[in-house]
């Protein structure tokens, strides 16, 4: 009696075709997961920068009145010096790779404030704050 001590190349072939199957279902699904975690990463991060700016215009408000309408520019490089903000780790969120040419937009809002990176400040009607 001949004993078979393997696996037969089809039953290799199933098992390899449904690994690949399962890879295939799956992979789409955890690149997606991680390209949204990615993109709340650098959301919380301008969040962050945002709120520093903010909390510099704000303890400094006899210089630069904090008033809806407002809009300021706030050097990144100038609160790096401050120690407000770790640019090592905000590196990724810049618009230009050198950290004073990128400057914070704040506008003051009623209910929300809106903030952008910006590397130009023409927008900025109320003060540029460069130290």
């Amino acid at each position: 009696m001949y004993r078979n001590k393997g696996f037969t190349l089809v039953e290799l072939m199933a098992v390899i075709a449904l690994l690949a199957a399962l890879i295939l279902l799956v992979y789409p699904n955890v690149l997606e997961k991680v390209q949204e975690k990615e993109k709340d990463i650098l959301r919380k991060k301008e969040q962050l920068v945002y709120t520093s700016a903010f909390d510099y215009l704000y303890e400094n408000k006899g210089i630069y009145p904090v008033r809806t309408g407002k809009v300021y520019c706030v050097n990144m490089g100038y609160l790096s010096s401050l120690d407000k903000i770790p640019i090592d780790e905000y590196s990724d969120i810049l618009k230009d790779p050198d950290i004073s040419k990128n400057y914070i937009q704040v506008q003051i809002g009623d209910n929300d404030n809106i903030y952008h990176i910006v590397t130009t400040t023409t927008a900025c009607t109320d003060g540029v704050i460069e130290g």
